[in-house]
């Protein structure tokens, strides 16, 4: 655990301490009282939903050695390092102690299928001896603590994720996590509410990719290479995954000329890479959606570039599986269910449902619970209306649309020629929770996470590491 200077902490916030003469050693810092341990430094910070300088007593008394704040708490008894802005003081600090690691960190955005990105690099560079986004804690509070979480005695890596949804808060990020290596999944119909366009998608996730330091590499698939912002990046620095067989531009961005592609054989992939003038390489995955075979070989080209042999990435990929709602499988009393609810956009969501058709036999009757997706701006009926076609009910099938956008889901599917008594409209998921529970086959799970859909797995559900 990182040990935390009385004088490093003044100095990178800009800070004084105030009520002490010496402060007893910080090994890590919290911003909720209530989970604070001893010899941490709790965070006050200000919303608008609460003051955390109201919480410093009851952070103090469940042991923390210290704490930020913005204004001096009389009756806290710990000391208490008074700073301008408490927000910004944790990043300058996380930002400070980020820089004296002794290791590589790897940034990790995109639209889709960062936070299974994040977890599989994690797990190719050797779980042991790295540090990860625990976690949601990918925005401008998560990343800071997440950074002061690194501990060059214990840690080789730091795989760090970055997710935003506004304008320009990829810089602060991007600022705090300066990476070695930064990977980008994909650009995809996400977050536009709040950006608007995707090209604008695209421009706040090149930014993680314009570090301060010369970076070791840039990891990212063709299609990014679309969008202006990703041909600004110095491309000597730039490790472009390419299609096989799909036409290349010649231009320095993407050179050398990295390939790859996949064949399965009985429920496994195989996973090629190659580039110009170096042997073929192959790696062996379980049963992954198109989008998680793509981030599979952007994860083994990061643990590549950082020294991981083809051999140890090889054996640490037959050791994944996915995390709880990503893709997840789990049985049940009347069948299985292919939790992948996290989160969704449409791009996602259409991977997500070709994925959950390739993995159980047709035999099985499926329900598909589609959730909202949110976020979407002033298209996003649009959007739903596309998801909802692109599903094809059998006869023993049925589908729930659930939430504010349900109507649009169904929308979509009638126009498929889906007929309208095998589709039905729910607002919650509390209306729907017996029909799944009690429905004999199938059941696809996806939507934003406002739905909570991972309510409808039953209590009783076994998660199976690997299916089939």
């Amino acid at each position: 655990m990182a040990y935390f200077e009385q004088s490093d902490l003044e100095k990178w916030s800009r800070g004084e301490w105030v009520n002490t003469h010496s402060v007893p050693p910080i090994r890590g810092f919290s911003i909720d009282s209530r989970n604070v341990d001893s010899n941490e430094m709790f965070i006050a910070l200000r919303s608008e939903k609460r003051d955390g300088h109201a919480f410093v007593g009851d952070a103090a008394r469940r042991g923390a050695s210290a704490a930020l704040t913005e204004q001096f708490v009389p009756d806290a008894g710990i000391p208490q390092l008074k700073v301008k802005q408490g927000s910004r003081a944790l990043q300058d600090i996380a930002l400070n102690h980020r820089l004296r690691f002794k290791g590589s960190v790897v940034g990790v955005t995109g639209s889709c299928g960062k936070t299974s990105t994040k977890d599989l690099i994690s797990l190719l560079l050797g779980e042991k001896r790295v540090l990860k986004t625990a976690g949601n804690f990918n925005n401008t509070l998560g990343v800071p603590l997440t950074l002061l979480r690194l501990d060059s005695e214990q840690h080789d890596f730091g795989v760090v994720e970055a997710g935003i949804n506004t304008r320009d808060e990829m810089s602060e990020l991007a600022g705090m996590i300066d990476p070695e290596i930064g990977v980008v999944t994909m650009i995809g119909r996400a977050h536009l509410e709040g950006l608007g366009s995707l090209d604008a998608v695209a421009k706040e996730k090149a930014t993680l990719l314009t570090g301060r330091r010369q970076m070791h590499a840039v990891v990212y698939p063709l299609a990014c290479h679309g969008y202006a912002a990703f041909k600004n990046l110095d491309h000597t620095t730039n490790r472009v995954l390419c299609p096989l067989g799909e036409w290349i531009p010649s231009d320095p961005w993407i050179q050398p000329v990295l390939y790859w592609s996949v064949s399965e054989t009985r429920g496994r992939w195989s996973i090629f890479l190659q580039e110009s003038g170096k042997p073929r390489r192959k790696f062996v995955v379980g049963n992954l959606s198109a989008g998680m075979r793509q981030n599979a070989a952007l994860a083994i080209l990061t643990a590549s570039e950082l020294g991981v042999s083809d051999a140890d990435i090889q054996w640490r990929l037959m050791l994944w599986h996915p995390s709880a709602n990503r893709g997840e499988v789990l049985q049940t009393e009347n069948g299985w269910v292919y939790s992948d609810c996290y989160n969704a956009n449409p791009d996602s969501m259409i991977d997500s449902l070709r994925a959950f058709e390739a993995t159980f036999e047709p035999s099985y009757s499926r329900l598909y619970v589609l959730g909202s997706m949110h976020e979407l701006g002033s298209d996003s009926a649009i959007y739903h209306e596309e998801v909802g076609s692109k599903l094809r009910l059998r006869a023993c099938d049925r589908a729930i649309c659930v939430g504010r956008d349900a109507s649009a889901f169904f929308n979509g599917l009638v126009a498929a020629g889906n007929a309208p008594e095998q589709v039905a409209l729910a607002s919650t998921t509390d209306e729907i929770a017996l029909l799944v529970s009690a429905f004999e086959g199938v059941v696809f799970l996806k939507g934003s996470r406002a739905n909570r859909l991972e309510r409808l797995i039953p209590e009783n559900s076994t998660p199976i590491p690997s299916y089939p």
